[in-house]
């Protein structure tokens, strides 16, 4: 089970029409992009990120070059500034490459270049993630404890950048039977990998297991998780 409580679209792109060449020391324009993560679900969808530019020249025609370590991911092929020079936009439908699971806060950068000469005039750098959880199932019994990994639940809203403590709420059905902290992430996405009992309690069976940066649990909150099973 993956749920994003922000709205998310999967829009297709070509990047055909996308050139780039790196950004210079000295950049002209100034890139900003609100937030210290932004995560994607693969398969599903990923999340807006807005992207401010200022310091243009007035109607410079210019694109916009989403970057995951260094491999242009999406992209706008063509925006004009506006009379001050500044272009308020954003980028979706993006995916991360960085496969399905669980993965480490990994950098990314938007960059702006000039559409007529193909220089970079402007860029900026953030982090990006997949949203994922995983349990490591090699052990049947609830108490031997085991590897979780957890990534993306540092969304723009929440945590802004990591540091939160989690917590796997367990449910029969629609009943919640009991609560295991989790531990803290770890980076700017939220990534965590701890060894913890797969059941906080003694019993057998199928449960799902919701995990959320939070210690009462939340509908509402950006969470993950899945179904665990003891014998």
């Amino acid at each position: 089970m993956l749920k994003l409580s922000r709205t998310v679209r999967a829009t297709a792109l070509t990047l055909g029409t996308l050139g780039f060449v790196g950004v210079p020391a000295a950049s002209a324009a100034e890139v900003v992009v609100p937030g210290k993560c932004y995560v994607t679900v693969p398969g599903t969808g990923s999340q807006i990120i807005p992207v401010t530019v200022t310091g243009l020249a007035p109607s410079q025609n210019v694109q916009l070059s989403l970057l995951v370590k260094d491999r242009v991911v999406s992209g706008i092929p063509s925006l004009t500034a506006d009379a001050t020079g500044g272009i308020i936009s954003s980028i979706d439908g993006w995916t991360s490459g960085l496969g399905t699971g669980p993965t480490r806060s990994t950098k990314a950068s938007v960059v702006v270049s000039d559409l007529a000469t193909g220089a970079a005039v402007g860029q900026t750098d953030f982090k990006v993630s997949n949203v994922g959880f995983k349990v490591d199932g090699a052990f049947k019994r609830g108490n031997v404890k085991r590897v979780w990994e957890i990534s993306g639940l540092a969304s723009l809203t929440e945590s802004q950048g990591g540091g939160k403590v989690y917590y796997a709420h367990y449910f029969k059905g629609s009943k919640k039977v009991g609560k295991q902290r989790l531990g803290k992430s770890t980076d700017a996405c939220g990534y965590i990998r701890v060894k913890k009992p797969l059941l906080p309690f003694r019993k057998r069976g199928s449960f799902k297991v919701v995990v959320q940066a939070s210690t009462v649990y939340n509908p509402d909150l950006f969470s993950v998780g899945g179904t665990v099973t003891a014998s």
